[in-house]
């Protein structure tokens, strides 16, 4: 065996030395090489990171300038607004130069320069509408929600590049802890090789240790800097990792989300933050009980998107990192909808403010009218042919009035619909005679309509009133003549339509548009088109409600309305009306039915005294027999009483406990298959529900004239006579006791006018009917004082029957107090009490006592003493 000498070892001991020194100088150049990159780039990336936030920051504070200058209307308020585009600009041309050798980055801020330039335009065009349209147009510019799309989109963008160059910073930052930790190792190992070869080694391997510590000092200052950053943003900001919990945050997010001051702290897990929520009112997170077993990042996505806590109302959003994490952001915007709050409200009281004026307008001139009518009717009362022109004014006015008040019921989508399934195609094709008798020969109609038009679900008479309008409102924007298209076919409306108009339901609907070669509108004038009161025509030319009424009809009945209009080439208003897949219904005849009654009784519930006097005298003239009640205690003890009845007709909305909705359910329970009748003025949501009313509901809306309470009282109880089982109540006159015959003839020879008074409201119903029965006429009072009033309204009073015990005074001493100023009365005193004995001057008052109780007979032989 070969012996190696002592020189060939010591120069391979060296050579082996010097070898390992260079191995080990060369992983630690190419540690400290990676330290530089990896500082350079962690520094690139904060540097990118601060220039992002600050470009937002500018955005916002260009955005805050404009609407405070819009809301405030002080030039003042746009210094901001200066002043941040100028910054924009800038800092714009800053972010590029990060961009120059990422194509990522590049593309990104490509996109985001493009969201810039449209928040801009969107800036500077409400600015400039400010100073061309004014301030109200401006603001109604700012109030939809492309302001807030835009800032939305630009806050996404931003949020996923601060993301990014945050996720960039952590890698850069990991892969520089690696670096230091193999750099200290080479240099721990270079320093014992060094001290073996020359202390050169030793002072260069020190030289790249002082090195490594100042790049970790610079990352150190790279990470301070990345936190100043978050603490001085606008926004609430913190950064999860799933594994790691919390990794970074700045104090206003907690402040935002309403978490103890002491909560945030370095790998607090995820879940002690949804603890803390799930204990609280005010929630960030969305989650339900089937959440908890989600994992930490989709617990982490169930953050809102709107919050309200603490009194803040708050807009977050969270975006998920390379690294696995999550990045959550909240903005307070309690401000920003405070302000939007107060131009709405302002908008809101405008609109009051117009709609008040133009019911206070038109309702003088109809009240104005009819006083007028009145007082002329006074004058000429002698002349029967001139008094009925006067009421026929009066009556149009009235009639007027109460189309004023649909109409108005109609725009508040508060009018009782009555929907049944039709083709639109046929009711529009029915009405040709009438568009062309309505729009004269001037106008040119054209109807179209597509084969296999669908079916909608609507109310017919509505439908045709508003088709009428837009003929009219299309006859009066052709003051020449011109053609009038109605068009009705089949629409899909889709989801990128409803995403441009937040009323819209996608789906299927049946179209119908009306179009006319008039005048046009200015783009303005179309968009207060369907305002109340609003109108282009000389004043008593129109009252503002024919589109207005058409709009409510339209979106009470879940449709959509749209208009179309250029100045001088025309308009088109176009309904869209849901389409229904049932059958169509067949409706009932237009003629009108019989509106005469035959001996059926209704019960009339009204605690209105002038009006219930009214009807139950209207409805006594179409023939029907009519019990009154004041309110719904006083028709339920009735009926509890016994008495027969086939139809109830009661007003829907009642003072007391007992409302016209319970009282029909009461009154049924009593009466199975009784027919019930309601009316009111507005019914809100006693019986209509989603606009249109119950099934199996019938209603009669106030104001109405006798032909129409006759037809709808006839069919309402034509269908309860053909309803099986169903037995009509007797009528008084074949139900009369035999010895009051020869009495009840007296109705043959004229009625007498009779007061008659009592407390108590059954036997004040059940003996007014017998006077009436006997042909009598009959004013009722509940109490003394009540019937002197009468007495002094009403000369004409023949007879008074009179209760001796009544809750203000004694039935006699009123008589006494009447008979002071007015001699020869005539006096029945019904009374349940025995031994009576009444003092009264015999020169004045002629009486009779009658004693409770009593039948038809006896009341009829008690007036006849009294001659």
């Amino acid at each position: 065996m070969m012996r190696r000498r002592p020189g060939q070892w010591i120069l391979g001991g060296v050579l082996t030395i010097c070898l390992s020194l260079a191995a080990v100088l060369t992983l630690t150049y190419s540690a400290f090489t990676q330290l530089q990159e990896n500082r350079a780039l962690a520094r690139r990336a904060s540097d990118e990171l601060l220039v992002i936030r600050q470009l937002f920051g500018a955005l916002q504070d260009a955005e805050t300038g404009q609407r405070g200058y819009l809301l405030a209307q002080d030039p003042t308020y746009l210094a901001p607004y200066t002043a941040s585009v100028g910054r924009i600009t800038a800092l714009r041309a800053r972010l590029q130069t990060f961009a120059d050798d990422n194509p990522l980055l590049r593309e990104r801020i490509r996109a985001l320069s493009g969201q810039i330039d449209a928040k801009q335009q969107e800036l500077e065009s409400a600015i400039e509408i400010s100073r061309t349209q004014g301030f109200e147009a401006a603001r109604a510019r700012i109030l939809d929600d492309q302001g807030k799309v835009a800032m939305d989109a630009i806050r996404s963008l931003i949020d996923d590049m601060a993301a990014r160059a945050e996720a960039e910073t952590m890698a850069a930052r990991e892969r520089l802890d690696a670096s230091i930790a193999r750099g200290r190792f080479m240099a721990l190992l270079a320093g014992g090789l060094g001290l073996l070869v020359a202390a050169g080694g030793g002072a260069m391997l020190w030289r790249s240790f002082r090195k490594l510590k100042a790049a970790e000092a610079g990352l150190r200052e790279q990470a301070s800097l990345l936190q100043t950053t978050l603490d001085n943003t606008g926004e609430g900001v913190a950064a999860f990792d799933p594994v790691k919990g919390l990794i970074a945050w700045n104090p206003r997010f907690f402040a935002f989300a309403g978490y103890p001051d002491d909560f945030p702290s370095p790998g607090r897990l995820f879940s002690d933050f949804l603890d803390f929520d799930r204990r609280r009112t005010d929630r960030l997170f969305d989650l339900g009980e089937l959440d908890d077993g989600l994992a930490g990042l989709e617990q982490m996505s169930k953050l809102k998107p709107r919050a309200r806590i603490g009194g803040r109302e708050l807009e977050c959003t969270h975006r998920r990192t390379r690294t696995g994490g999550i990045v959550m952001t909240c903005s307070d915007v309690t401000e920003r909808m405070r302000m939007e709050q107060v131009a709405r409200q302002a908008q809101k009281m405008e609109a009051i403010g117009h709609l008040t004026g133009g019911v206070a307008h038109d309702f003088n001139n109809l009240l104005q009218v009819i006083s007028s009518n009145l007082d002329l009717m006074k004058r000429h009362v002698s002349d029967p042919a001139q008094a009925a022109t006067y009421i026929r004014h009066a009556s149009l006015a009235a009639e007027r009035g109460a189309r004023l008040t649909r109409q108005l019921l109609a725009f508040a989508r508060r009018q009782p619909l009555e929907p049944v399934v039709l083709n639109l195609g046929k009711r529009v094709r029915a009405m040709s005679d009438l568009l062309h008798r309505t729009l004269g020969e001037t106008i040119e109609i054209e109807t179209i309509v597509d084969a296999g038009l669908w079916n909608t679900f609507v109310d017919a008479n509505q439908i045709e009133n508003a088709v009428l309008n837009l003929a009219v409102n299309a006859r009066d924007a052709m003051p020449g003549g011109g053609k009038l298209t109605i068009e009705l076919a089949n629409a899909v409306l889709d989801d990128a339509y409803a995403r441009l108009h937040d009323e819209v339901t996608p789906g299927q609907y049946v179209m119908l548009a009306v179009t006319d070669t008039g005048l046009g509108m200015p783009a303005e004038i179309a968009a207060r088109a369907f305002e109340p009161f609003f109108t282009t025509k000389p004043e008593g030319q129109g009252t503002g409600l024919g589109l207005s009424m058409v709009y409510g009809l339209v979106k009470q009945s879940h449709g959509h309305a749209k208009i179309y209009s250029e100045v001088g080439l025309g308009t088109t208003i176009r309904l869209y009306l849901p389409r229904s897949r049932r059958p169509e219904e067949s409706l009932p005849p237009a003629d009108k039915p019989a509106t005469r009654g035959g001996n059926e009784r209704i019960l009339l519930v009204e605690d209105d005294e002038d009006v219930r006097r009214a009807v139950a005298e209207t409805t006594r003239g179409l023939g029907y027999h009519v019990i009154e009640a004041r309110d719904g205690e006083e028709a339920l003890a009735l009926l509890r009483s016994g008495i027969e009845i086939d139809l109830l007709f009661t007003d829907v909305v009642m003072s007391g406990a007992v409302s016209g909705r319970t009282l029909a359910r009461s009154a049924q329970q009593i009466i199975p298959n009784l027919a019930v009748l309601f009316t009111s003025g507005y019914t809100e949501n006693a019986i209509i529900h989603h606009g249109r009313l119950d099934e199996g509901v019938h209603l009669l809306s106030k104001p109405y004239r006798e032909p129409e309470l006759g037809a709808k009282l006839r069919a309402v109880l034509d269908q309860r006579r053909a309803a099986p089982g169903t037995r009509l109540a007797v009528s008084p006159a074949q139900n009369a006791p035999a010895d009051a015959a020869a009495a009840i003839s007296t109705a043959e020879r004229g009625g007498l006018s009779v007061l008659l008074v009592d407390d108590d409201a059954l036997i004040r119903i059940s003996t007014a009917e017998m006077l009436r029965d006997l042909g009598h006429r009959v004013v009722d009072a509940a109490r003394g004082e009540e019937a002197l009033a009468v007495l002094a309204r009403n000369p004409g009073i023949d007879v008074l029957v009179v209760d001796l015990a009544l809750p203000d005074m004694n039935g006699a001493d009123m008589v006494a107090k009447a008979s002071e100023s007015r001699a020869g009365l005539r006096v029945v005193f019904a009374t349940g009490h025995t031994g009576h004995a009444v003092a009264l001057d015999a020169a004045k008052v002629r009486s009779v006592f009658l004693a409770k109780p009593y039948d038809i007979g006896q009341l009829a032989e008690a007036l006849q003493q009294l001659g």
